[in-house]
Parts: structure tokens; C-alpha cells; sequence
């Protein structure tokens, strides 16, 4: 059986030849992870296309629905959740609030605050969209078996868990 050949494996041969003697598997490893979520990136975020709604429109109202009802989060909740500068999240905030998917609301706790809350039409928007992601995301998946998929999730975990800050955060 013949090997298939990708991207990686010539810019691996390429350092090989200029740099010898290193072990690239890490390389290999990264650059792979980097090149498929570029691509599978593209190909997610086109998919939104069709509900005309951005990147992190489409984070926003995924962080208002999985917060549970009442779905409603403050700026600072959403700017955590999202990893987005508060400057950012306010622009994002704006451009839902003018989409009429959610709504400012005085925090009933501190009126001083303000409260996002996801509307009926945002809720159903978001509900449509992460159906179509869902199932892009899984179709970027098919070329691995179900236990290959399994393993791969199981890998990537490890991996995660063993960089990431938030982890202890979020009580894993």
C-alpha cells in the first residue's frame, strides 16, 4: 500500500534536507493541526454564510444559548467566554442588538449593569446555525472510522488538558 502524501510531508522533507538531525514529529504534528483548521475553518465559517451571520456573531449567540434559560450573560461574561477585547464585544453586541437577536437589559440585580439576552428570533437562528455546524463538523471528520474519530478526540483532550490555562477554570 502506498503511503498517501500531504503538504506537510514536503515541508518535513524540505527541513530535513536544510536542518538533518532534528526529530520533526512535533512539526509534523502542528503544522498538520494548523494547515486542517485553516481549511476547515474556511469551510465551517462558510457554511454560516447561509444564516448571515459572522464568526463571532454566531459565538455570541452559541454562548447566550448554552448559558441555559434565561440566556442572558453581561459583557464581561460574554468577552470571557468568546476570548474577545471588551471594545470588541461591544461591536458584536451592536450588531446583534441591530439584528434584532438579542436585546440589552438592565441587570435586575445592579441597573448601573447591563445584561445581553437572546431573543425568540436569536435563539432560532442560533438553533439553525449550530445544526449546519454540527454537521460540517462531522463531515470534515468522515475520511477517520468511528474508533480512529474516537481516539483522535481522545488525543486531542490529552493534549488540550495538558496546555491549557482555563482548564482549572472551568473545574476539569
Amino acid at each position: 500500500m502506498t503511503k498517501s502524501r500531504d503538504f506537510v510531508d514536503h515541508l518535513i522533507e524540505q527541513w530535513e534536507i536544510e536542518l538533518p538531525g532534528l526529530e520533526y514529529d512535533g512539526l509534523a504534528v502542528f503544522a498538520r493541526l494548523a494547515r486542517f483548521t485553516q481549511l476547515a475553518s474556511r469551510r465551517i465559517y462558510q457554511g454560516l454564510e447561509e444564516f448571515e451571520l459572522t464568526e463571532s456573531q454566531v459565538n455570541m449567540l452559541a454562548a447566550l444559548y448554552r448559558s441555559g434559560a434565561p440566556y442572558r450573560l453581561s459583557p464581561t461574561e460574554l468577552s470571557t467566554a468568546m476570548l474577545l477585547t471588551p471594545g470588541t464585544i461591544t461591536y458584536v453586541i451592536d450588531q446583534m442588538v441591530d439584528a434584532k437577536n438579542v436585546v440589552r437589559r438592565s441587570d435586575p440585580t445592579d441597573r448601573r449593569k447591563v445584561i445581553i439576552e437572546l431573543t425568540e428570533s436569536g435563539s432560532r437562528r442560533v438553533q439553525s446555525a449550530m445544526r449546519s455546524h454540527v454537521s460540517t463538523c462531522l463531515d470534515l471528520l468522515r475520511a477517520l472510522s468511528d474508533p480512529q474519530r474516537r481516539v483522535f478526540i481522545d488525543s486531542l483532550r490529552m493534549l488540550l488538558l495538558s496546555v491549557d490555562e482555563q482548564g482549572d477554570e472551568i473545574g476539569v
